[in-house]
């Protein structure tokens, strides 16, 4: 049957014109529909991509100061704002190194930058945005100086949150309140939604995934409707930057001096490639024996700050479920790097003073009456040791909240490796204990016998502080003591009471000569000086006051005048034995009335120490502290000329 031309326009025969006519006009009308609706489509999409490129702009805009300009300028002058100086690249630590591990450097450093961005997200989901904001009120003639100084806030706390060196909270943007998880769990999480979803996903039989919600490497994000929760390991999370510091650590290895060191280097960048904790674990147990390697890398992975997974321990009857499903809930991973330079010199002295401790343990005070805390085994171990010249700390290691790391011993109790028989590792920071104040020769002037200045030294109280590490489980176990008011002040009592006590004794060791002895006496009576009179609850410090009152009391210190003297320096190591017997005899007999009148008695406050007090307010006033990586800095510079 022939089709009906009439009835569709769209059949065309030859030499039809006015099918022609009413064909094109037909296009034209279609056509001109296509360009409009092509249009219309093209400005949706720019709109779309507008909207994406400034969603992030927005978020930027909407951050506000925390800190008024007069606080900001109050915290970052020069009686406020101390500095922790690094190496630098005239030095000679860096000039010793041989050219290759020079060139290895420079890798290690541009990793340490690297993670920089990682631990910022790490921190609080907010960070980086926060850091882009600045960078552009930065450049605005009427909001810079107010960015100028948050960021130097910013750049010392590392982050929008921290906390100074009175233990005050630090909030840079008012715009946000600082949640209750670190940035790896969702800002709006409560502890009760927490432990709720947890429990009601452990009661769905969903363990694996609760398992990779309370470990320390995760990310957690909110899956559906915040019915339940998701996980990302970090390694997964990250994966872009941490196969960029994978890549630097490859380098480093191909060209460092040390075989040791470059397998150790392998075996991360080999971990940070694979989320596989088992990875970690070889590094871990690899990075534990380094001993004589001229350079130091470490990735340092520490809860800090993640008070949401520690909040299980609160809930028993999630605790309860946890353990009945073998599932450990260990708090999130805060992310660092250091690099450095081993100094020989420093290592020895502390390996040393870790070889004198067994012999010295046996001569504590009524020893044979009591079993020690401490496990013999643990201090003959041999743990690798090394000081480092700091070249750079990025991440949580080098933010400044209240304090930094004078050092550490990891891998820490919930890493793999020590369950596979790893090794632990010491590492010390020579520039974060040799620099800081800039008014220590001021205050030493007003507050320390004038002829006794020169046996002031930084390094003094970094021995004292490695005596105390290991020996501060030394004496009797009073864990179930009747004098529970006072036991964690006695504790820490004998524990700082040691290294006195054992001073002279340690020079007959071969450990010290006689200018460090009276470095040592010196450098930490002088630090046992507080700012003001503590309360009970204030343990560091009242032991502090303990100590200095019973030296009085003993004639080895006097205070004429505002002014701190040692008057009986050979008698110091006597006078602390005796406080070190009195306090293990109140232990032993575990007699409370003993223990206050024993606390009574040695925690007078009188007006020479307020009169010194007065004095060490106007100096040590630091509030933050602000690292400089100066060959760090030469180091990633000349990697992009």
């Amino acid at each position: 049957m022939e089709e009906n031309i009439e009835d569709n326009p769209l059949i065309v025969k030859e030499n039809n014109s006015t099918n022609k006519k009413i064909l094109v006009t037909i296009l034209s009308v279609i056509g001109l529909g296509l360009c409009v609706a092509a249009v219309i489509v093209i400005i949706l999409i720019s709109q779309e991509n507008y909207e994406k490129e400034n969603e992030t702009e927005e978020q930027i805009n909407e951050f506000e100061y925390g800190l008024n300009i007069q606080e900001l300028e109050d915290r970052t002058n020069s009686e406020h704002l101390g500095h922790f100086t690094l190496l630098k690249k005239e030095s000679t630590e860096y000039n010793n190194l041989q050219d290759d591990d020079k060139k290895a450097l420079k890798h290690l450093v541009k990793a340490a930058s690297i993670l920089e961005d990682i631990e910022l997200r790490i921190d609080n989901i907010h960070n980086k945005e926060f850091r882009t904001f600045l960078e552009k009120e930065m450049n605005n003639d009427t909001t810079k100086h107010q960015a100028n100084l948050t960021k130097i806030l910013f750049d010392s706390q590392k982050g929008i949150f921290g906390r100074d060196s009175l233990k005050n909270n630090i909030n840079l943007s008012s715009k946000y309140v600082k949640p209750l998880g670190i940035g790896v769990y969702p800002e709006d999480l409560t502890f009760q939604k927490f432990h709720d979803i947890l429990t009601s996903m452990l009661n769905q039989g969903k363990t694996e995934e609760v398992d990779k919600i309370t470990n320390q490497r995760s990310i957690v994000e909110w899956d559906g409707n915040k019915q339940y929760l998701k996980s990302t390991d970090y390694v997964i999370y990250f994966q872009e930057e941490f196969n960029e510091i994978a890549e630097e650590l490859t380098k480093a290895s191909k060209i460092s001096t040390n075989t040791e060191f470059n397998k150790y280097l392998e075996l991360q960048a080999d971990a940070l490639k694979t989320a596989d904790p088992t990875l970690d674990a070889k590094a871990d147990i690899k990075w534990a024996t380094l001993q004589n390697t001229p350079l130091e890398f470490t990735i340092t992975r520490e809860n800090k700050y993640d008070f949401m997974t520690d909040s299980i321990d609160d809930n028993e009857v999630l605790f309860k479920l946890l353990n009945n499903n073998n599932i450990a809930h260990w708090g999130k991973d805060s992310l660092g790097i250091r690099v450095g330079i081993v100094n020989q010199e420093g290592t020895n002295l502390i390996i040393n003073i870790t070889k004198t401790l067994p012999t010295l343990i046996e001569e504590l005070p009524s020893y044979d009456q009591y079993k020690s805390q401490i496990n013999m085994d643990e201090v003959n171990k041999d743990l690798a040791t090394v000081d480092v010249d700091l070249i750079i700390l990025t991440g949580e290691i080098g933010a400044y909240r209240g304090k930094i790391s004078l050092g550490d011993i990891l891998p820490n109790i919930d890493k793999l490796s020590l369950s596979q028989g790893g090794k632990r590792r010491r590492v010390y920071h020579r520039q974060i204990r040799k620099t800081g104040s800039n008014k220590l020769s001021q205050k030493l002037t007003d507050i320390l016998d004038q002829e006794q200045i020169k046996y002031y030294d930084p390094d003094a109280i970094h021995w004292f502080s490695i005596t105390t590490e290991i020996t501060q489980y030394l004496g009797p176990n009073v864990t179930n003591s009747s004098i529970k008011d006072y036991i964690d002040i006695l504790d820490l009592c004998r524990t700082e009471l040691i290294p006195f006590a054992f001073i002279d004794r340690m020079k007959e060791l071969y450990t010290y000569n006689e200018e460090q002895i009276n470095k040592f006496k010196v450098t930490n009576i002088v630090n046992s000086f507080l700012k003001e009179k503590p309360n009970k609850d204030q343990i560091v410090s009242t032991t502090h006051l303990l100590i200095i009152n019973f030296f009085l009391e003993k004639g080895i210190i006097n205070l004429t005048n505002g002014k701190i003297k040692i008057i009986n320096f050979s008698e110091v190591a006597n006078a602390a034995k005796d406080m070190l017997t009195q306090i293990i005899t109140i232990e032993l007999e575990n007699n409370n009335t003993k223990a206050e009148e024993f606390y009574n008695k040695y925690s007078g406050w009188n007006n020479d120490m307020n009169t010194i007090a007065d004095k060490l307010k106007k100096y040590d006033n630091e509030l933050h502290y602000l690292i400089k990586n100066e060959l760090a800095d030469y180091l990633l510079k000349s990697m992009n000329e």
